[in-house]
């Protein structure tokens, strides 16, 4: 269950990172456990030229990076203060599709 995931505490540390690209004007939610205590950074690289927008909320929906460009790229760096699944939400509000690059430790 996603209870077991997060009370086992934080995996070791290294940089995850994910390819995708979006279509113009759309965009793509995240979702990714994160540990208390444990620094948090989640960056986005545009690779096409076209600014994308990056918003980090926690589980209750409050804002803990707000809409960023990555421009070619921008980074949200936080510490949880607990425990819990966090959005990453990236958009396009391009006229055309844009390739990013999302990385996270």
């Amino acid at each position: 269950t996603s209870e077991e995931l997060l009370a086992d505490g934080p995996p070791p540390r290294g940089a995850s990172g994910q390819r995708a690209a979006l279509a113009a004007g759309g965009s793509v939610v995240w979702t990714l456990p994160l540990y208390g205590q444990s620094p948090a950074e989640i960056g986005l690289v545009g690779l096409s030229g076209t600014a994308l927008d990056l918003r980090v909320r926690d589980a209750e929906g409050a804002e803990i990076c707000a809409p960023a460009p990555a421009d070619p790229a921008t980074l949200c760096a936080f510490t949880p203060a607990r425990n819990g699944w966090f959005q990453i939400e990236i958009a396009n509000p391009g006229d055309a599709a844009a390739g990013y690059l999302l990385l996270t430790n």
